[in-house]
């Protein structure tokens, strides 16, 4: 069942029990009723940050790419891609993920 139509259903078998005088089976419910749409929204959030976590990364090495290609083996080249590469690993470090960073700057090399 998803998840949104078992929130739909767990509330009115709660409304119902409320109704009834169930204040017990009516809180029971509810609480159910709102974990499940509290991970729901969780799921949402999370593929909707993967998602953009992974175009960022796509534009990223589009942009190497031209980058590379445009300036070629010019001794700034290196000193660009230093910087860049000390910022990603500066972000990564802030969220303590260094050992699952992935290499981007080294795909296809």
């Amino acid at each position: 069942m998803h998840p949104v139509h078992a929130v739909d259903v767990l509330c009115l078998l709660g409304h119902e029990s409320r109704k009834e005088g169930d204040k017990k089976k009516y809180k029971e419910l509810m609480e159910k009723a709102e974990q499940i749409s509290f991970k729901e929204v969780c799921r949402r959030i999370y593929a909707k940050r993967r998602k953009e976590r992974s175009e960022a990364e796509q534009k990223l090495t589009e942009a190497l790419e031209l980058f590379k290609k445009l300036l070629g083996k010019h001794f700034m080249t290196a000193e660009c891609l230093k910087a860049i590469a000390d910022l990603l690993l500066l972000s990564w470090e802030r969220r303590g993920r260094v050992g699952q960073m992935p290499c981007v700057l080294c795909r296809g090399h």
